[in-house]
């Protein structure tokens, strides 16, 4: 384990924050819902990349992340954690930014609806959608597009992603 998953655990331990999963349904969804307040779609505003607003369904946002103005060759579908409860934050985008910046490929972070107030079924069918989309634009041939996520052990998965697309220039 990495040096900095091992720092985020000792974090959430220390926090407690892993004790909210044990409260009751309510309160847990009070929580979630608190901690959403802060959090949803952002559009950065600095010049490090090129940024887009893509719709999907007409009502969801994906923030498409870009080195340069023109479509990369390949790109990356990018989930962010939360389980698909919180919303992201402005530090999730940072990340995505800089998976772009580092493997020269655009970033597709959609902004699924939390399944706190929404079916889970309509966070599916908008992050399918996303990709489907994204096949139209940068074709279905292998290492065209891959799939990322961040979680507790985001850096092991940037970095097969990042170790993968390597390997296919």
């Amino acid at each position: 384990m990495s040096i900095r998953a091992s720092l985020f655990y000792l974090g959430m331990k220390l926090s407690g924050m892993k004790k909210v999963y044990l409260y009751e349904e309510d309160k847990f969804l009070r929580i979630v819902r608190r901690m959403n307040q802060s959090r949803g779609f952002y559009m950065p505003k600095d010049k490090k990349a090129f940024y887009f607003d893509h719709m999907i369904f007409g009502k969801y946002h994906c923030l498409v992340i870009q080195n340069n103005r023109q479509q990369a060759k390949r790109a990356i579908l990018y989930f962010f954690g939360g389980g698909m409860m919180l919303g992201s934050d402005k530090g999730d985008v940072s990340v995505a930014g800089k998976l772009a910046k580092e493997t020269g490929c655009d970033v597709w972070f959609p902004n699924y609806p939390p399944c706190t107030d929404h079916c889970i079924t309509e966070s599916y069918d908008m992050a399918f959608e996303c990709y489907r989309q994204m096949i139209e634009q940068y074709g279905v041939q292998s290492g065209k597009i891959y799939a990322a996520r961040q979680d507790r052990r985001a850096g092991v998965h940037d970095f097969h992603v990042q170790r993968r697309l390597h390997r296919h220039q």
